[in-house]
């Protein structure tokens, strides 16, 4: 758009969302303008680009091949990145113009590499329209909410002794239940996050204050990238070394997604024990997941996005043998300290992780008795 994009904007701002505008990067710039800030500002309206880049050292206005010039593109591509702009980019290479392919051919190939190294940080979609909120159908099935939204009511830190709430650590705000970390993960390794940020985190696991027995609970979730949560059921803090049956919230970017057994430690998997192999069912950082857990009885049934992704017997011979397999094999213990089978509790609580290395969000927290 010329001369800039304000201009542009001021245009069409209040036309229809689908009418929008051109961004010329080489005209943003030649106006003291930050093409990136430019486009993170008015992101959703920009339709096509330009890009072209100016020579070095020089008045705005000579064309050189795209690496080579005063602009900086991979902050360009990077903006773009970040507001999710699917449209058309045009690559200018205006010189040279009886003789340009090798640069038009060096312009092609700095634009790939630069798009190819970019990481899209995903963008957090809201809550979803209607959150924590029963419908007609779910009332009448006797479903209730097992978290209002909007405060704590029913909910308890394990830190407390599962006598209060947490008082720092989680967030709620616009619908959603969120953990603070105090670390964080880079390349597959663990570092503290500042001072100042691991204040607010640290609120540990969090519980309901009912305990459960037959029971159906629904849940959403919005992972973080390297995120690692979970829910876990038939919670007892005095049993099991406070170690229980967990439905795993995990993005697989995260250093634990590759270990266990078969995949036993992602997505809906019982975690460390049995595997839900439904990467082609979770949805990345971000999006929404509905999660499910269903137990009567002794049996239990995972599901991710409207889809049973696993289910097995508690306390038959083949769910003995898939504990002593896994970490747990030596975990059981009553309240005395003495052995007992593991994952065999009649009744506990439902928890919600706090792995205090990840952000994960919760909504729609939904449980029904059976």
């Amino acid at each position: 758009m010329y001369p800039d994009v304000e201009y542009g904007w001021n245009l069409v701002k209040d036309l229809d969302p689908r009418v929008g505008f051109c961004i010329d990067v080489g005209w943003e710039y030649g106006c003291d303008k930050d093409p990136a800030e430019t486009i993170r500002k008015y992101g959703d309206r920009i339709y096509d680009a330009h890009i072209k880049n100016f020579k070095k050292d020089a008045p705005n206005g000579k064309s050189v091949p795209l690496p080579r010039g005063k602009i900086d593109l991979v902050k360009v591509f990077q903006a773009f990145a970040e507001v999710g702009y699917a449209g058309v980019c045009s690559l200018e290479y205006e010189s040279d113009f009886e003789d340009n392919l090798l640069a038009v051919v060096e312009c092609i190939g700095y634009e790939r590499g630069v798009c190819d190294a970019i990481k899209v940080k995903a963008k957090m979609k809201p809550a979803p329209e209607g959150a924590n909120t029963l419908t007609d159908a779910e009332k009448a099935d006797g479903w209730v909410l097992a978290w209002d939204g909007k405060t704590f009511d029913g909910w308890l830190a394990v830190k407390s002794g599962c006598k209060a709430p947490p008082e720092k650590g989680w967030v709620i705000k616009d619908g959603t239940l969120t953990m603070r970390p105090v670390n964080g993960i880079a390349n597959g390794n663990w570092f503290p996050l500042p001072p100042e940020d691991q204040k607010l985190g640290g609120g540990g696991d969090i519980v309901t204050a009912k305990k459960y027995r037959d029971f159906a609970f629904k849940f959403d979730f919005r992972l973080t990238e390297c995120a690692n949560s979970g829910v876990k059921y038939f919670y007892d803090e005095t049993l099991n070394k406070g170690t229980c049956e967990e439905y795993q919230v995990l993005e697989n970017g995260h250093p634990d997604s590759d270990k266990g057994k078969d995949g036993n430690r992602k997505s809906a998997s019982l975690y460390d024990i049995i595997s839900a192999h439904a990467d082609s069912i979770l949805k990345g950082p971000g999006e929404w997941n509905s999660g499910m857990i269903v137990s009567k009885g002794a049996h239990v049934e995972h599901w991710l996005n409207g889809v049973k992704v696993l289910e097995y017997d508690r306390g038959t011979p083949a769910f003995k043998a898939a504990v002593k397999a896994s970490k747990y094999a030596d975990w059981g213990v009553d309240a005395d300290g003495k052995p007992q089978d593991w994952g065999e509790i009649p009744e506990g609580r439902i928890l919600l992780q706090d792995h205090s290395d990840s952000t994960v969000s919760f909504c729609n927290l939904k449980v029904k008795e059976l």
